[in-house]
């Protein structure tokens, strides 16, 4: 998630830094050992002024051990130099340096890291290519990382469990299990997980919220998600407690008042339950909020009349 522009000078340069330093190792660390690896990738300050030190004097000394590398081969072996180089050059483009979506609260991912691998790759296969076994052992071992990754992306419950697993106090991560769940239509389970990710956020302990919901200009990074409360208010539905749904979704119609969804599904809902006053109630709000959305202009009618002429699906 990211501000706009109006929100640049919002971030402290020290983050910034610090966040470029880690992205290189987390870049790193995939080359060599391609385990534990996740979809998001949180940038978060160092929690100690020794542990950004430490942070910052290691990264220096990789690069300039990186440099070089470079350097030696570039006369010698001038592909290698640009193998070495490639990695670099992609880092620098995909790193918080350049902000340009200006309030980055995560690393750049695994997504990412595949266009600076092709060089780490080429150069590992220069150095290995008389060494047809040991290149034969790392190709097998970083097949059982791709293998074990690949099983996390077949199921989405699992791959945000693996996310849970590093980052325990993530309301995101949560949220995303929740609709994991919803998808697969194991409700129960989805309100847990929705409503651990509430109590995340109103305990404010979710550490990157925490760091950047102060700095977010506008609002656009908040403690309140009119999504977590709109994935409250269906699974509850799902689950019949409509007193319960009314209330989250009036909170996500307080967050995002031009969502038409929050009002529909509520008027539909009372209006299915034979609650025309209630339904009358969501039907006002929605078109007061959106005049022209074209499902409340649909069932006004049958509100204002007391029956429900068609049947609709939400999900």
């Amino acid at each position: 998630m990211s501000t706009g522009l109006s929100a640049r000078a919002a971030v402290p340069f020290g983050d910034r830094l610090d966040f470029i330093l880690q992205g290189l190792w987390a870049f790193i660390r995939v080359q060599f050992v391609p385990l534990d690896l996740r979809i998001e990738y949180f940038a978060l300050p160092p929690e100690s002024l020794a542990e950004g030190l430490a942070r910052a004097a290691a990264s220096f000394a990789v690069v300039a051990a990186w440099l070089w590398a470079i350097a030696r081969w570039r006369r010698k072996t001038p592909v290698l130099a640009l193998l070495l180089l490639w990695p670099l050059a992609f880092l620098v483009l995909t790193s918080n340096a350049i902000p340009v979506k200006v309030l980055n609260m995560r690393l750049t991912a695994e997504r990412w890291m595949y266009l600076p691998f092709i060089g780490a790759a080429g150069a590992a296969a220069y150095f290995l290519h008389k060494r047809p076994r040991l290149a034969l052992g790392i190709l097998l071992a970083l097949a059982a990382g791709t293998w074990a990754r690949a099983r996390d992306w077949s199921d989405e419950t699992r791959l945000w469990s693996s996310l849970l697993a590093i980052y325990p106090w993530c309301a995101k991560a949560e949220e995303g299990l929740g609709e994991a769940y919803s998808r697969q239509d194991r409700y129960p389970e989805a309100l847990a997980a929705y409503e651990r990710a509430r109590e995340l956020r109103e305990a404010r302990k979710d550490k990157v919220l925490r760091r950047y919901a102060e700095l977010s200009a506008e609002g656009l990074v908040r403690w309140e998600s009119p999504t977590l409360h709109r994935g409250l208010g269906r699974t509850y539905l799902k689950l019949d407690r409509v007193a319960d749904a009314d209330r989250e979704f009036l909170k996500a119609s307080a967050l995002e008042p031009k969502d038409g969804y929050t009002y529909g599904v509520m008027a539909y809902r009372y209006a299915e339950a034979g609650d025309f006053k209630k339904a009358a109630e969501w039907t006002k709000r929605g078109l007061a909020a959106i005049p022209d959305d074209e499902f409340l202009r649909r069932i006004e009618p049958d509100v204002r009349k007391g029956r429900l002429t068609f049947r609709a699906g939400f999900h």
